[in-house]
Parts: structure tokens; sequence; C-alpha cells
């Protein structure tokens, strides 16, 4: 089993660590509000930004919110947590080579990035952020900087499938017409709200992986909460 699941371009890298990389715990990430330079969180994160090449890493801690936050390209520390749901990064005014992380066990995360190297971006996009539409409320910042949809990338990391999210009836009023036999498949409501943002369909791509069933010689590629109810995540990254 390899530690990442990577696609290397020629001006980024953005992928997945896999359970052979090693656990990110939640509660650690809770403690971010508070002086943690010494945890495992902070010593694998600084691992993988160093691994990927990233001086500076911004990493998402989920709020399960619509907030969405620009990178700070005049702070100088080496990595910053901020409470949000998603991070644009625009690497044109990149004093540092910046990395987004976002750690992920069944929720989807999604990452934006452009054709001529403009702007990077992480969304977490669980079913609450789904419902709130932080998607296409991240389209609409990038707008507001007259960056051209059509030159966006948006690539779905892998969460929970459509076939393995059982969900309650209380569903059905929160995403009409989209649970079937008590199922739902968040990866599908996020690619049509990407396209009803004028998205083009040929610019999403994603992986088919799911976080709960997913396996590779007998052992599981990614965390799972709804699979084995711990704080162990992966980390979905983009530099």
């Amino acid at each position: 089993m390899n530690q990442y699941v990577l696609y290397n371009l020629t001006y980024l890298k953005f992928g997945i660590t896999t359970n052979a990389y090693g656990f990110f715990d939640a509660k650690e990430l809770k403690l971010s509000k508070k002086d943690f330079s010494n945890s495992d969180e902070i010593k694998k994160s600084l691992q993988l930004a160093n691994g990927i090449g990233a001086s500076i890493f911004y990493k998402i801690i989920p709020e399960h919110s619509d907030e969405i936050i620009f990178t700070d390209n005049e702070l100088n520390g080496k990595y910053y947590y901020p409470l949000c749901d998603g991070i644009i990064h625009i690497k044109k005014l990149a004093k540092k080579n910046t990395a987004i992380f976002c750690n992920s066990a069944d929720c989807p995360i999604v990452v934006i990035y452009h054709k001529y190297n403009l702007i990077t971006g992480l969304i977490h996009s669980g079913w609450r952020g789904t419902q709130k539409e932080i998607l296409p409320k991240a389209i609409k910042k990038i707008q507001k900087l007259n960056i051209n949809l059509d030159d966006l990338i948006f690539f779905i990391w892998p969460g929970i499938c459509g076939d393995c999210y059982n969900i309650g009836e209380e569903f059905n009023n929160i995403f009409p017409n989209k649970v079937i036999n008590g199922k739902l498949n968040l990866k599908n409501i996020i690619t049509e709200q990407l396209i009803y943002s004028s998205i083009n369909e040929l610019n999403i791509a994603s992986v088919e992986y799911c976080s709960f069933h997913t396996a590779e010689n007998g052992a599981f590629l990614f965390a799972s909460y709804r699979r084995d109810s711990n704080g162990y995540r992966n980390a979905v990254f983009v530099v």
C-alpha cells in the first residue's frame, strides 16, 4: 500500500494520505486553539508538508459550515489552523510554496485548481456543507477575482460512496428527491451543484474510491468514522 494517492502535475501536487502513511487524530486537531506544537498532529502535518515540498501550510479545522477564507501571504509562520470549511489560495501573490490540508474520514473534500496556476483551493463538503452549498459560494468568491470559470478544475476526493452511506428518514427533507432506498450519494449532489454554478462537466473529476469500503491487499485504504467510530483521519492536500 502506498502512503499517498498522488497526482503530480507540472505546477502542483494534490492527493490524499492513505492508512499506510499513519493517521491524523481528530481529537488533537481540536487542541489547535492552544499550543500543541509538540503533538503528533503537528509533527505529521509538518512531515507531510516537507514531503510534498511546501514551506508553509494551512490546515482546515472543519466546522461543517459554509465559511471560506483566503490565505494571507503576509503571515510569517510555518503553519496555520483556521476554523473554516474552505480555503482559497491566490498563488500569484504567494511568497512561499503554500499547501492546504484538510482531514478526511467520510466527508468529500474538493480540490480546486487553475489551468494556469493562478489559484488553488480546498473545500470540505460533508452533508451539512453540501446542504449549505459551500462550493457554489466558493465559486462566487473566485469569480470576484476575475477568474474565468472555464479555467478551473474541481477534483472530488473520496468520501463515503452512495452505496455505503446509509442515512435516516430526516434526510428526505434535507435533500429532497436525492435519497434512494435510504442512501445518499454526496458526490452526485456536489457534481450537480458545480454544474448549476456554470462549471463545465468536463472540468469535474473524481476517483472511484470509497472511504468506507475501498481496500487493498485485505486492508482498508482510508479512515472511516462510520466504519470504525474513532477519531482517525487521512489528510487531503494541495500545494
